[in-house]
């Protein structure tokens, strides 16, 4: 149960870094109980705590390809869809692609598009990080199209860091 804890309780609490303690905890005692899907899922609370908190954004990045490399062992085709939003504004953020940039993985928002029905986390996720980024580098049309689309998926996933 603390993944659950980090996920919805523990960042209104306490420190994020507290949190990511937390998450990474949760991930080691899934993963030794076997409960791989669950352990995927800790991804989800570290990846955004990371984002605010990590020493320098590799370490974000690093994080990111555990998770992805975690969710593709596992077959867990909806975590990959949840992290595809910030391998996006990971790359974004720096100035060459660092995720997908092997040339097997495409992480664009035509390709994220392309997925189809990734269901209402990844889309929420996806459209929280493409305002995030918008409002980085001051791209207003876009931040106007994905803050709202946000807006309306948040109601299906309240209470997790990168959306409260």
């Amino acid at each position: 149960m603390r993944w659950v804890f980090v996920a919805i309780v523990n960042h209104w609490f306490e420190a994020l870094e507290s949190g990511i303690d937390q998450a990474q905890m949760a991930r080691e005692h899934l993963l030794q109980l076997g409960e791989v899907q669950y352990a995927c899922m800790t991804y989800m609370s570290l990846i955004p705590m990371q984002l605010e908190c990590a020493p320098t954004l590799e370490d974000c990045v690093e994080e990111t390809k555990a998770g992805l490399a975690l969710a593709a062992r596992t077959g867990n085709d909806n975590q990959t869809a949840s992290f595809f939003p910030f391998c996006l504004l990971l790359n974004t953020l720096h100035a060459t692609p660092v995720i997908g940039s092997t040339g097997n993985e495409d992480f664009s928002e035509e390709a994220f598009l392309a997925l189809g029905d990734v269901g209402l986390m990844a889309s929420a996720y996806f459209h929280v990080a493409g305002a995030l980024s918008a409002a980085l580098f001051g791209m207003g049309q876009d931040l106007a199209r994905h803050a709202g689309a946000a807006m309306r998926l948040l109601a299906g996933i309240p209470g997790t860091y990168f959306t409260a």
